[in-house]
């Protein structure tokens, strides 16, 4: 694990972070070999397909009759956001011409996206807010791999950056998450380096 200098400001620990962000947007990372790029359209499609089965856990989830008052005012508060996302997701993609796929319908759609990635979590055997926040934060990595993907290969900066702000967001998400199920965190901080699952 590499240390960071005791005599580093914080100032200089986040222009340090925004230089490697920087470098990163602009490709700073050899090109695949492996696979071909996506295509934009691909790209937004399933961020745009993540973020609506967030959208459907967390409306499941949030209705769950074990939660307390705070949980169930946590979860709401991001499923608030993620609809928001959902909204800007859609005026990107019809703003370039681009159809809406179709919306995910029910639980079973959550499910087989989790299990294609090689995820056992269920939405219905989620009943704990334990069991809701693993799930949650398996579908937030989903979310944020989405994101990841636009980042690092749509070809247009303006879209890039709009992705990585809404991936910030998503950082937040899985820390407040976390929190609601540690009992040990007094302070909380979203990773520097965000992937998700891709």
């Amino acid at each position: 694990m590499a240390s960071v200098p005791a005599d580093l400001s914080r100032r200089e620990l986040i222009t340090g972070g925004a230089v490697v962000g920087a470098a990163t947007l602009l490709g700073a990372y050899p090109a695949r070999a492996d696979a071909p790029f996506p295509d934009d359209a691909t790209l937004l499609t399933k961020a745009l397909e993540y973020e609506r089965l967030s959208v459907v856990a967390y409306e499941q989830l949030s209705g769950l009759t074990t939660l307390t008052a705070h949980e169930r005012r946590v979860l709401r508060a991001l499923l608030r956001q993620d609809r928001s996302h959902v909204r800007a997701l859609q005026d990107i993609i019809t703003a370039r011409g681009l159809a809406l796929a179709p919306a995910p319908t029910g639980p079973q759609a959550v499910d087989q996206a989790l299990s294609a990635k090689g995820m056992s979590g269920t939405l219905a055997a989620a009943t704990t807010i334990k069991q809701a926040v693993q799930l949650l934060l398996d579908i937030e990595a989903l979310t944020q791999g989405g994101y990841y993907m636009i980042i690092r290969d749509i070809s247009e900066p303006a879209v890039a950056q709009r992705a990585a702000q809404i991936l910030a967001n998503e950082a937040q998400h899985a820390m407040l998450l976390t929190e609601l199920v540690s009992t040990q965190i007094t302070e909380t901080v979203p990773g520097w380096y965000v992937t998700g699952v891709t």
